[in-house]
């Protein structure tokens, strides 16, 4: 597909990135890019496949309204295609082992020689520096959590051992730190002139998700117990299956008078007043007993209308086909579908988030095989026939015609 080809749309019209990308974080990353405007092209290995590839449609998401060149960075005509692009990218996306690039040739200093003003994401396991023993060391998302700490504190006990959270919390949150800063960069970069070079650690994208929890344990020196579902401080276990046999998420910091009553607690001079009540207050364990008795004798309905009356934050814990079926959802288009090339077929999946009110991002094109736009993209940067021919010749560059 050619850019001429494609719509104009979104906030970041005329904003250029060139990502060179696997997996998760840093695709995601170039996909938010992609869905505001931005023309991005995404340079694939046909040597190498991206494992994402085999997980579902997780590909599908994060490759919508991206370009394909399939690029041999190891050729030397890969090299001079590599550096034409950079010469006229405002953003550059990466998330190879620390040091690839440099042993490419690309070290940030020779692509800032090519761009001055270039803004480089660099996403991985443990940074850029740091202890040599980690620097580069491969990681996924759920490496980024365990060294995070986040894992250490979710789990149903200290006796059941640590939970993975899924899916993909580290590498959607290293995706979203990677593209803020990006842009605060390309601000910087259009008004000095000056680019800037991102190191973005998965592990501290998990760490900074973690709120008080970890600035408590490092500077208390105590670790957060394992409770599961249950709230930390509030004597309150949050998810609670109802008498229909659902699920719904109850959040009470601070219970009324009027609830009290409700659970049935109205004569407890204890708890009758209402007011907070800790998870280690001596109140908690016929508190929260009452809960659980009152959602267990009412269906989901009931107790979210209650929660409603009470001014209660409440919500029904949706599987993915009440979310489909949810009519808020479908207010808001949460949901839309797009035909996906890759996988040749009509794909649903989450819309544009967040919604913008003037200039809406879009899904103008499903993601795509290695290569499929190399050709025109080569023609775009000024490469002659003869010379995408050679360049196909050398194995620089490759891709369906």
């Amino acid at each position: 597909m050619k850019i001429t080809e494609m719509p104009a749309f979104g906030n970041l019209q005329g904003l250029k990135v060139v990502a060179c990308h696997t997996a998760l974080a840093a695709p995601y990353c170039a996909s938010v890019f992609a869905e505001n405007g931005a023309e991005v092209i995404s340079i694939e290995n046909p040597g190498k496949m991206d494992v994402m590839k085999l997980y579902g449609r997780t590909f599908s998401m994060e490759h919508r309204n991206k370009r394909s060149l399939g690029l041999n960075l190891k050729a030397e005509g890969g090299k001079k295609v590599f550096s034409k692009l950079i010469g006229e990218a405002d953003i550059f996306i990466e998330n190879s082992k620390p040091g690839t690039w440099k042993k490419l040739g690309f070290s940030d200093e020779d692509l800032w020689a090519i761009k001055p003003d270039l803004v480089i994401v660099h996403i991985s396991g443990f940074g850029q520096y740091g202890d040599p023993a980690f620097v580069p060391l491969p990681a996924y998302d759920m490496i980024g959590q365990a060294f995070s700490g986040i894992m250490s504190m979710n789990g149903v006990s200290n006796e059941a051992g640590p939970m993975y959270l899924k899916p993909y919390t580290c590498d959607y949150m290293s995706g979203l730190i990677g593209a803020w800063s990006a842009l605060a960069a390309y601000i910087n970069a259009k008004r000095t002139g000056t680019g800037e070079s991102i190191d973005v650690a998965m592990y501290e994208a998990a760490a900074r998700l973690q709120a008080g929890y970890l600035c408590d344990a490092v500077t208390d020196g105590k670790q957060p117990d394992r409770i599961g579902n249950g709230d930390s401080l509030t004597a309150c276990d949050v998810v609670y299956r109802t008498s229909d046999d659902k699920w719904v998420i109850l959040a009470i910091p601070i219970p009324s008078p009027a609830f009290i009553a409700e659970i049935g607690l109205g004569d407890d001079p204890e708890l009758r007043d209402g007011g907070f009540v800790g998870r280690t207050d001596p109140r908690a364990p016929r508190y929260m007993q009452a809960i659980e008795d009152y959602v267990a004798s009412h269906t989901r309905d009931e107790v979210l209308a209650m929660g409603a009356k009470f001014g209660m934050p409440s919500s029904p814990v949706l599987d993915y086909a009440e979310c489909k079926q949810n009519p808020h959802w479908e207010a808001r288009e949460t949901l839309v579908q797009w035909y996906d090339p890759f996988t040749k077929t009509d794909t649903t999946g989450v819309g544009m988030v967040p919604k913008f009110k003037n200039n809406p991002g879009q899904i103008v094109r499903g993601s795509v095989g290695v290569g499929v736009d190399t050709d025109d993209i080569l023609e775009e940067f000024g490469f002659q026939p003869d010379e995408i021919e050679s360049l196909r010749a050398e194995g620089a560059v490759t891709g369906e015609r």
